[in-house]
């Protein structure tokens, strides 16, 4: 399956996080499990992120809320729905502690690293210092 149709959201049931193919079934959202498509997993809609397609400088895919640090005291949250360089893309950085720095995701995504979700660790949003 290509990346690009992929997303991942936290399942109801266990509350891990599956990716795949999102879906409506029953009249509710489920992602179907790519490599087998006879399993769906209803999901929390609160939670569902889109793939960007693009890998951080460690290999890692790089998916919407992810949390990136290209170095030490510059960290962003990724973004969907915004256009700006990455038009083909439609994702952004949100940079939490400084405003000047270019916000196209296709310039950072493998200069950063993914240090966590912002679903998962909100506490690594906050300022330091």
């Amino acid at each position: 399956m290509n990346d690009r149709y992929l997303f991942r959201a936290k399942r109801m049931d266990k509350g891990g996080w599956i990716d795949g193919c999102l879906t409506v079934m029953w009249g509710q959202l489920h992602i179907i499990n790519p490599n087998n498509e006879n399993t769906a997993y209803p999901i929390d809609e609160t939670t569902i992120c889109q793939c960007s397609r693009l890998r951080d400088k460690n290999g890692k895919m790089i998916w919407e809320n992810d949390i990136v640090k290209p170095f030490a005291d510059l960290k962003g949250i990724v973004r969907f729905g915004e256009r700006d360089y990455s038009r083909e893309f439609g994702f952004n950085i949100e940079w939490m502690s400084k405003s000047c720095y270019r916000r196209d995701f296709l310039y950072w995504a493998e200069k950063c690293k993914v240090i966590g979700s912002a679903i998962d660790n909100p506490e690594l949003l906050e300022q330091e210092g």
